[in-house]
């Protein structure tokens, strides 16, 4: 008789039972939870495994026998959350203290259970300390993303890829009026003027090809300015700072941006504009205007086989006033003058300031000669009433010289210098009047006198 076990006998129960013991054994220490093993009576540690032992920074043997409330929460004797307050805990978040003071927060799961008779708790662990602190990190990081929100000056907004606004800050209400509620309900259409929407249109168009092309950059930042709507009426620019939103593939969802207001940059660089093109004293266009005004009326006269009327206007004396009143009363009679030769023109004319007390006004669409004459006499009927001048009553006239284009000249400086040359005919033959350069009688170079 054979003494060994025939194939496929199974092993004695014991030897299977050891074996089950040793993996046991092995799972108990090698698991990644932390597991101890307590008396619910003593609240006494009965068995630790490895994890936990790290997770305490003590060993087992010291650990063996000890109080669970001096290592577990609360860490006060009678105060067990499930002995003596009667709670059952399942993926609650309670603290361990280690062996150098400091405290883990870990995520706990107590069982009850019975072995040979004994009655015992089961908490296993796991350390979330890690997790906390991230969580911590970005709630701090959300309060001061809040507090900047709240706070700036500048607006901070999040839009999808169909341009609908899908978060904008508090500080819309300070800087355009509406609340974030409201603007959110709004079609950009309703945000931005229609140039600034063409512009932001094609700089979207422009961004999805470039994500297209492979060549994106994640974090490329674009500039560009736009002009919004504020809830009042009026418009305002602002300076934006674009980049894309994007997911963890580094797939383009959203824009998101900061609007910085640049009202006060763009007044001055209008204002720097308008000191290149026009008179400091008076707003009216200077000389440079004049000649790209000129360029473009005598453009659009060639085309439409029209003329133009070049007028010179010099005010008779004029002098007097700098005299008798000073330099700040001839100073407030120019503004004056200005403001009504302005209020006479037709919006397609150009009136421009050329000198002290010069003016040269180009007149479109004067076919017939009547055309300039009858302006020139509505310029002549202004100078009747007399101006009111710092309290005094100031009596102005103007000599008025008038060349046409094509026929006295095809560039602004022949038509000035003739028109110049009846405007001196006028004044030396009595002031107050109107000369056409073809009326005979003006040659140019002739003396004269600027009163």
């Amino acid at each position: 008789m054979a003494t060994g076990m025939s194939k496929g006998m199974q092993e004695p129960p014991d030897k299977t039972l050891l074996h089950s013991k040793v993996t046991l054994a092995t799972i108990f220490n090698i698991v990644g939870t932390g597991i101890l093993l307590i008396d619910s009576e003593t609240q006494t540690i009965l068995e630790i495994n490895k994890t936990a032992e790290d997770m305490i920074g003590r060993s087992r043997e010291t650990l063996i026998g000890q109080a669970c409330h001096s290592f577990i929460c609360p860490a006060e004797k009678g105060k067990c959350p499930v002995k003596d307050l009667g709670q059952t805990i399942n993926n609650a978040e309670y603290r361990i203290i280690c062996a150098d003071g400091h405290q883990k927060n870990v995520l706990k799961t107590v069982s009850p259970l019975i072995i040979k008779g004994r009655h015992c708790y089961l908490e296993s662990f796991i350390d979330v300390t890690e997790r906390r602190q991230s969580a911590e990190a970005l709630r701090q990081s959300e309060l001061k993303f809040r507090f900047l929100a709240d706070n700036t000056h500048d607006i901070l907004w999040t839009m999808d890829l169909n341009l609908h606004t899908t978060y904008v800050s508090p500080s819309i209400e300070k800087a355009l009026g509406f609340t974030p509620e409201e603007r959110m309900r709004q079609d950009v259409t309703q945000q931005l003027t229609p140039e600034s929407l063409a512009i932001a249109q094609e700089m979207l168009v422009q961004e999805l090809e470039y994500e297209q092309s492979g060549q994106a950059e994640p974090n490329r930042v674009i500039m560009i300015e736009s002009e919004y709507y504020h809830k009042d009426g009026s418009t305002l620019w602002f300076e934006n700072a674009i980049t894309g939103i994007r997911d963890d593939k580094g797939i383009l969802l959203g824009l998101q941006g900061v609007s910085r207001n640049i009202m006060e940059r763009k007044q001055m660089e209008q204002k720097l504009k308008e000191m290149a093109t026009h008179d400091y004293l008076t707003g009216l266009p200077n000389r440079a205007l004049l000649d790209d005004r000129f360029s473009m009326a005598a453009a659009l006269a060639r085309r439409n086989k029209e003329k133009l009327a070049v007028m010179s206007l010099d005010l008779d004396k004029f002098k007097t006033i700098n005299d008798t009143l000073g330099h700040a009363a001839g100073d407030q009679a120019l503004k004056t003058v200005s403001a009504g030769l302005a209020s006479i023109i037709r919006a397609s004319d150009t009136i421009a300031r050329v000198g002290g007390d010069e003016f040269v006004l180009v007149m479109q669409e004067t076919n017939l000669p009547k055309d300039a004459v009858t302006a020139a006499q509505k310029i002549l009927d202004f100078f009747r009433e007399p101006l009111l001048i710092d309290g005094h009553r100031v009596d102005l006239s103007t000599s008025i010289g008038i060349a046409v284009f094509p026929e006295d000249g095809l560039d602004l400086q022949t038509l000035i210098k003739k028109s110049d040359a009846a405007m001196y005919y006028a004044k030396g033959h009595g002031r107050n009047q109107f000369k056409l350069f073809d009326d005979g009688d003006v040659s140019i170079g002739a003396d004269h006198k600027s009163e």
